[in-house]
């Protein structure tokens, strides 16, 4: 087992396909079936994971993607989607809402998904949509597949890290010129600062307190302070310490 120290040991969160897995081997007992009773019980604590909001929220936007394919990509629409049969409807653990279809989560296509996305980019008003209502699509596709028992292609993840990386800049450079919804950017005031600070300081949270005042001091929203680095920041004049944003040209 990598040691704390282990450079090749992943960082953050640890997904299952990283993990050292040995699926060679048959799982024992692999066509027995638990009681209902246990699989009821079983469920009851899964679904705690999520509110029933979010799942709803979830489908529709699976929802919002398959119909897309049905106008726009007829022939993707037939091949990456299947119709649910009545017991799938029903199925509680699956949970599909509404919907009527689902879609294949292996070999899915990541194109077809970014088509989809570069139509959600702007609101009715002409305004860029925030980084989060795109992510919200990649977080219900990936609940999807999860649900569904099904592995997304490594090009899904390398193709939509670097679309939702892109896209964060694309937003940060509209934030500037106004075209993004001032709710969607509007700062927090001093009082929730301060507490944001002490409330670090006390729990010994050193990321937090660091990176609510490289936001505050610079004046910078998130998106410009997450995407700092050293390269970013150097000794200015005096006693300044200068910081150049990512994005700047």
């Amino acid at each position: 087992m990598p040691s704390r120290g282990d450079s090749n040991r992943p960082s953050g969160r640890i997904h299952p396909y990283q993990r050292n897995t040995d699926d060679a081997v048959s799982i024992i007992g692999g066509g027995n079936t638990i009681t209902a009773e246990h699989a009821t019980a079983i469920q009851g604590t899964k679904d705690m994971s999520m509110k029933l909001k979010s799942r709803q929220a979830h489908r529709n936007r699976l929802k919002h993607i398959y119909k897309f394919w049905s106008e726009k990509y007829v022939d993707y629409y037939n091949d990456g989607t299947y119709e649910l049969s009545p017991e799938q409807k029903n199925d509680p653990i699956l949970f599909h809402h509404t919907n009527d279809r689902d879609l294949i989560y292996n070999g899915l296509d990541v194109k077809c998904v970014l088509a989809f996305l570069v139509t959600k980019k702007h609101k009715a008003n002409g305004n860029l949509a925030s980084v989060s209502d795109i992510k919200k699509y990649n977080d219900a596709i990936k609940w999807g597949a999860a649900i569904a028992n099904e592995r997304l292609p490594t090009a899904y993840y390398e193709e939509m890290d670097a679309f939702v990386n892109a896209y964060k800049k694309e937003f940060a450079d509209a934030a500037k010129d106004g075209n993004v919804d001032s709710r969607e950017a509007d700062p927090i005031n001093s009082n929730l600062f301060m507490l944001i600070c002490q409330w670090a300081l006390g729990d010994m949270n050193i990321f937090v307190w660091v990176y609510s005042l490289l936001m505050w001091h610079n004046m910078a929203r998130s998106i410009s302070i997450s995407t700092l680095g050293l390269h970013n920041i150097k000794r200015g004049s005096s006693d300044s310490i200068e910081i150049k944003y990512q994005s700047s040209r």
